[in-house]
Parts: C-alpha cells; structure tokens; sequence
C-alpha cells in the first residue's frame, strides 16, 4: 500500500519554495555590507531539512540549486557565468539540505532538538560555502572567463578571503534565524511533522 504524504509537510515545502525562490530573485537573497556579504537563500532548505528532514531538505537544495542555475542563466554576468555549471550551482545545494536534515535527524532522537537545530545549520552553511568553493577549485571556471589557466594559489588565496568574509556571518545569520524559528514552532513541529 503506498503511503500518502502528509498535506501539512507538502504545504511546508511549498512555502520554503517560495522563500527560496523570493530570496533568489530579490536582494533579500544577498546581503551585502561591506566588506561583509551574506548570501540568505540556504537558510529556508536549513529549516526545511531541519522540521521535515533529510530526503525533504535535498529536495530544497534541489530547488535552491536550479534557482541558482536558472539565476545565471536569464542574469548572466562575471560571477554568474561560474554557476552555469550544474555541479556548482546544484550539487552542493542538494547536499546542503541533506547533510543539515541529517545532523538534525540525529541529535534530536538523542534528545538534542535545540542543539541539532542549531549545529544543523551550521552543518548545512558549511556544506554549502565548502561544496561551491571545493567544486570551483576543482573546475576552475574562471580559466573559461580569461581563456587561460589561473594560478592555483591566486584561486586559493580568493577563495580563502570568501570564506572569511561570507562564510562566517553566513553561519551565525543562519544560526540564529534556524534556532529561532525551530523554536518558535518547536511544539507545533514536534506534533504535527514527526
């Protein structure tokens, strides 16, 4: 007999949907003060992987991903062309959502809901920010955009300035909304999505 999927969760996915495709497609996806810059688009596939789990956070990676693809595909400019590639733009967001799904997953059948909202997203943030860089180090996107190879340690040295400057606030900005909302809704989540 095939099992239904709840209606509350088919509704809760769709609103992350829609945040994420809000986020995408509006400034509110990229803050930026300088020399800080956040992106805020993986936050809802936290959540979401985080009250529905791991098979439902990959599905919001999922839509995060192509969003993204889409994204550099309809807006292309120099930092967009590196997400025409789908193992950039797709992979790491797919894993963000299931990796961060899993840790919470695990903590809170130990009892640890509040930790595992929190160290989920961190694990997600992280996911994201060292799937991106790691496939843009291994592909090397910007060789198309010079039609040349660029210095690994001049890649690297960039790369480790993202990550000082993004990958930081990134985490505590989505720290901190995750554990927020998880516990706004904690009672709700608990009673109605397990």
């Amino acid at each position: 007999m095939k099992q239904k999927i709840p209606t509350r969760k088919l509704v809760l996915t769709a609103l992350m949907v829609g945040f994420i495709l809000l986020l995408t497609y509006t400034p509110l996806g990229y803050l930026s003060i300088p020399p800080l810059a956040a992106t805020t688009i993986h936050i809802p596939v936290i959540i979401g992987a985080a009250v529905l789990g791991p098979v439902y956070g990959a599905f919001l990676g999922l839509m995060f991903g192509l969003s993204s693809l889409i994204r550099a595909l309809t807006q292309p400019d120099a930092f967009n062309v590196m997400f025409l590639n789908p193992l950039i733009s797709v992979l790491p967001r797919v894993l963000c959502g299931f990796v961060a799904g899993t840790v919470f997953r695990v903590l809170a059948k130990r009892g640890h809901d509040l930790w595992g909202a929190g160290l989920c997203a961190a694990a997600g943030t992280l996911t994201n920010t060292v799937g991106v860089l790691g496939m843009l180090l291994i592909i090397n996107p910007a060789s198309l955009l010079t039609g040349s190879e660029i210095s690994a340690k001049l890649i690297t040295a960039a790369l480790g300035g993202v990550i000082i400057t993004n990958t930081v606030p990134e985490m505590l900005m989505a720290v901190l909304v995750t554990l927020g909302v998880y516990r706004a809704g904690r009672s709700y989540f608990k009673r109605n999505l397990t």
